[in-house]
């Protein structure tokens, strides 16, 4: 129960608070300015899953390696964490498997959230 509440209160409770926050700011507190607050946390947390998604499968490593390899760098005792691109992509996929994927709540939320947003809007243009 537990881990069902985080995996989709958190990100539910997250997007509530962004829509809020839009809706308040933007100032227009009609229909079409809660669909824009809906809007906006719907692709913001689509965006966020699909990029977590993408570094999901080593798109990022040779980034991740560079910094790893700056940081070496300026260590004092000049040893080096990884020997060579290799080892650190070897390293990052075991990590990534052993992390279980959590995707799909925040996706589906995300994905309601941008239903609802069409939906006001269509609403409001009648």
């Amino acid at each position: 129960m537990n881990t069902v509440l985080k995996a989709w209160g958190f990100p539910f409770a997250i997007g509530l608070i962004l829509a809020l926050f839009v809706y308040v700011l933007r100032g227009q507190y009609d229909l079409f300015g809660l669909s824009d607050a809906f809007l906006f946390p719907g692709m913001f947390m689509v965006g966020i899953i699909l990029l977590r998604m993408m570094s999901r499968t080593g798109v990022y490593d040779v980034a991740g390696y560079g910094v790893a390899s700056f940081r070496d760098a300026f260590r004092r005792d000049g040893k080096k964490v990884y020997d060579s691109m290799l080892d650190y992509r070897d390293k990052q996929t075991s990590l990534r498997k052993n992390k279980p994927l959590m995707f799909l709540p925040t996706l589906m939320i995300g994905l309601g959230f941008i239903a609802i947003a069409i939906i006001l809007a269509q609403i409001a243009l009648a």
